[in-house]
This record gives C-alpha cells, sequence and structure tokens, in this order.
C-alpha cells in the first residue's frame, strides 16, 4: 500500500506540473519500484510453492515406506501365526499399530483388518494402498494444467496412476495440498488481479492522452494476457483464448472450460456457477473466452487462469520521461468579448476517434439557436445546436460529442447571446 500511495502521488505531482521532465522521471521510478515490487511479493509465493512440492516429495517418500513397511510385516504376522497355531504375534502387532499411526499422521487413511491382523489400507477414495503382504505407492507428477504444482497419484502395479489430489482427507499432505488450495493460490490470484486492475486502467487512462511530443499515448504498463492452460490429458486438437473485456468486471477465479460432447461448459472454480455454449464464446466476469482450432474430444478441457502469477510479469512499458501521456488532448477556451457568466468545464475524451480535431470547434450561444430556443450553435465537430436554458440549467449541463473523442464537457452560468467558446487540439 505504501509504494501504491508513493506511486500515485507521483502522478498527482506530474498533474500539477505535467511538462516538467524531473517529475516525468519521478513517475517512471515510482513506477518500476511498484512493478518490482509486486514482482518480488509473487516471486515470494512462488518460493512457498517449491517449498510445497519439495515437502510432498519427502513426505512421499516416507508414505511409500510405511506402505512398503506394513506390507512386511502382513507377511510377517501371517507367517508368525502359521508357526504359532492362531496365537496373535503381540510384537509385530505393535509394531502394526505404530505404523498406521505413523502413515496417518502424513495422510489420512481408512484401515480395515483381516482375521489374525493383517492390515488393508486405503487413501483417497478408496484407492489401495496396502493389501496383505501386497503395497502400492503414492507417486507425484505435474499437475494436469500447471506443472509447478504437483498432483499426488496411487501408482497401481500395473504402472497406472489414479489421482488424488482432491479426495485425499487428512495429515500432512492433506494440509500442504489445501494450503496450497485455499491460501497460495488464491492470494496469487488477488495479487495479479490488482495487477492487470491497475495495468489494464492505468494503459486505458494514459492511451487518451498526448505525450510532450505531442503523440497520442501507448502502454504505460506492459499488458498481462490471461493464461489458458491446456489439460495435458487433451486429445482433440481444439484451442481456446481469453481476453480481457472489462477491466472492471474482473474477479480473482480460475474458469473451467470442458467439451462434454454437446457443448463448451464453463465452470468458476471458486463459486461452481456453470454455464454452456455450443461454441465455446463466453463472456464471463470482464473476461471474453473463445475456442478455435479443431475438433475436440470429449472430456478435453482448459483452464482460464486470468491472473495467476500474472503480478510476475507486470511491469513498466516505457523507458523515456517524454513518453509519459500527461497532457488532454482536447482544451477548451472562452473569447474575451464575452459578456455573461458561462463556463465550459472540459472536455474530457474516452477515446481518441476523431482527434486530434480536423478544425476547431466553436459553440456560439444564442438565445433562439436556430430556431430551437436557447442554446449554442455548433460550427465543426458535429455541427447543428445544443440547447442551453441558462434560465433552469446555469447549475450546469452535461453534453457529448460523439466521434470526436466522445468529448464531455458542461456549461454552467449564464452567457449573452453571441458569447463563443472553442474547443480545440
Amino acid at each position: 500500500s505504501v509504494q501504491l500511495e508513493n506511486f500515485f502521488a507521483a502522478v498527482q505531482d506530474l498533474s500539477n506540473n505535467p511538462s516538467s521532465i524531473p517529475e516525468r522521471q519521478a513517475l517512471l521510478g515510482e513506477a518500476n519500484a511498484l512493478t518490482r515490487q509486486i514482482q518480488e511479493v509473487d516471486n515470494a509465493l512462488e518460493s512457498l510453492n517449491s517449498r510445497i512440492n519439495d515437502q510432498l516429495q519427502g513426505l512421499q517418500l516416507e508414505v511409500n515406506s510405511l506402505a512398503e513397511a506394513l506390507a512386511t510385516i502382513n507377511s510377517e504376522i501371517e507367517a508368525a501365526q502359521a508357526r504359532g497355531g492362531g496365537q496373535p504375534p503381540n510384537d509385530l502387532l505393535d509394531t502394526r499399530d505404530r505404523l498406521l499411526k505413523e502413515l496417518s499422521e502424513y495422510t489420512g487413511v481408512v484401515s480395515s483388518f483381516q482375521d489374525g491382523g493383517i492390515v488393508n489400507v486405503t487413501v483417497g477414495s478408496g484407492q489401495i494402498l496396502v493389501v496383505g503382504p501386497v503395497h502400492q505407492s503414492i507417486s507425484l507428477s505435474p499437475g494436469i494444467y500447471d506443472p509447478l504444482s504437483l498432483d499426488l497419484n496411487v501408482r497401481t502395479q500395473d504402472g497406472s496412476r489414479i489421482p488424488i489430489t482432491d479426495t485425499l482427507t487428512g495429515g500432512r499432505m492433506y494440509g500442504l495440498l489445501r494450503f496450497r488450495e485455499e491460501v497460495l493460490e488464491p492470494t496469487r490470484q488477488e495479487l495479479g488481479l490488482l495487477a492487470v486492475g491497475i495495468t489494464e486502467t492505468f494503459n486505458a487512462q494514459h492511451e487518451l492522452g498526448l505525450d510532450l511530443n505531442g503523440a497520442a499515448g501507448g502502454s504505460f504498463f506492459t499488458a498481462v494476457a490471461p493464461t489458458v492452460a491446456e489439460a495435458s490429458t487433451n486429445r482433440g486438437a481444439a484451442t481456446a483464448t481469453a481476453t480481457i473485456s472489462d477491466a472492471s468486471a474482473l474477479q480473482p477465479a480460475d474458469y473451467r472450460l470442458q467439451w462434454t460432447g454437446a457443448t463448451w461448459e464453463l465452470t468458476n472454480t471458486s463459486t461452481g456457477d456453470t454455464q454452456n455454449a455450443a461454441d465455446g464464446a463466453f463472456n464471463v466476469d470482464g473476461l471474453a473466452i473463445a475456442v478455435g482450432g479443431g475438433v475436440p474430444e470429449l472430456g478435453d478441457s482448459f483452464l482460464v487462469r486470468p491472473y495467476f502469477r500474472a503480478a510476475s510479469a507486470m511491469d513498466v512499458a516505457l523507458s523515456r520521461a517524454s513518453d509519459v501521456a500527461a497532457s488532454a488532448p482536447l482544451v477548451s477556451s472562452e473569447s474575451v468579448s464575452n459578456k455573461g457568466s458561462a463556463l465550459v468545464d472540459g472536455p474530457t475524451n474516452t477515446t481518441m476517434i476523431g482527434i486530434p480535431l480536423a478544425t476547431d470547434i466553436t459553440l456560439t450561444y444564442r438565445d433562439n439557436a436556430a430556431g430551437f430556443g436557447p442554446g449554442f450553435e455548433v460550427i465543426g465537430g458535429p455541427g447543428g445546436v445544443i440547447l442551453f436554458d441558462p434560465t433552469t440549467e446555469s447549475a450546469g449541463k452535461a453534453f457529448t460529442f460523439e466521434n470526436f473523442g466522445n468529448a464531455s464537457f458542461t456549461v454552467s452560468g449564464t452567457p449573452e447571446d453571441g458569447d463563443t467558446f472553442t474547443i480545440s487540439n
């Protein structure tokens, strides 16, 4: 927050002295400091993600070692019972219980016992980890959408992998996965949303101004494009893209896009809300999502991640102080011969369409403008008449000239017949 305050204080300083090179340089300096800090925070969060991966790898080894030990104990219990005529091998049973307790500290398990004390262990939604003298192993694999976030699987005897990331319960592994899902990733989304929001809104305003050389402003910050991750399991040829259509509507969420065989289904992974479109075209939460390429296959999916890791990509696009667009492209003035008290506030443009103006736009007040009543005869720009009755509208009336920057201005006060105002470049 301190760096944001410093940045916008520099914006205000430049607004007070827009042609000053030192103020322009100071603004660029604060902008670079802001993007560096946002990048550093995101890098710190990425380091946390790496630490989670490291810990999962260590816990995976512990779980597999314990599963193997339990399978071995099962064999020894069975053999001891055969030798002892059915007498319980208490020492081995105590070891079994200790191993089960240790295993449950790493991951949630469900255990069941056979006659004689042999234990079977399942994890996730019932995937077998130990059955009698046979054990399977926990493996790690790159995430289906994000290779930097590892997923957990049960590797079966035939070498196939059954995902258990979303079905694991309890233990340190579960805690790490829930921290990643419920704390770390949402935090990175919020930070990315901040980076994208600043970038989009500040760029949009900057592009409406003129730089020190009179050229239209470009992007102040480097644009951050939404990421669309293709599932590693996709078999079809479809592709998906996403663009930002309305920065003010953005939400810190991911969106899963999946082909159901007849339609594309889009799911907000935070709220669970879904919508469908046969052509895969969606406009949701300020995002325009589209599907192209070839034919999809059933179950093909994409994960639209508008802001995740976006903070690390935020940067300042400008390098020269003269490129800062601190000048409004249009200005209003009044004739020195005006006799009334009218004022024109603005204009403020919302596009660069029709800018620069081909000619000045002149507003001349008439008590009966072109026979329509009190208002201004407009020469240049859109031409015609704009009505303004000072007896009822002297507090201020807003006007917009479309196709001339969508320039908006407000007339207030009481003009006299023949008073003139000019809107010029």
